[in-house]
């Protein structure tokens, strides 16, 4: 199974690729230990003025993009 494939399964879902992931959708997927490591091979992030703080690790994100 691809990481992509788990990330849709463990998140209920994958956000449009072109738009950003809302707060909520970050919260659901990054405040499991498991599915971080997926994130982190899934998606390439990008800072940007208006970043959101990932639960529990103080990180600031802006928008993620999902890779190809």
């Amino acid at each position: 199974m691809s990481a992509k494939s788990q990330l849709v399964r463990q998140c209920g879902g994958m956000p449009n690729s072109s738009a950003p992931v809302n707060a909520a959708w970050v919260r659901r997927c990054t405040t499991s230990k498991s599915i971080r490591p997926v994130i982190a091979e899934s998606l390439k992030l990008e800072s940007s003025p208006a970043a959101l703080t990932l639960l529990g690790e103080g990180r600031h994100v802006g928008k993620i993009v999902l890779t190809p």
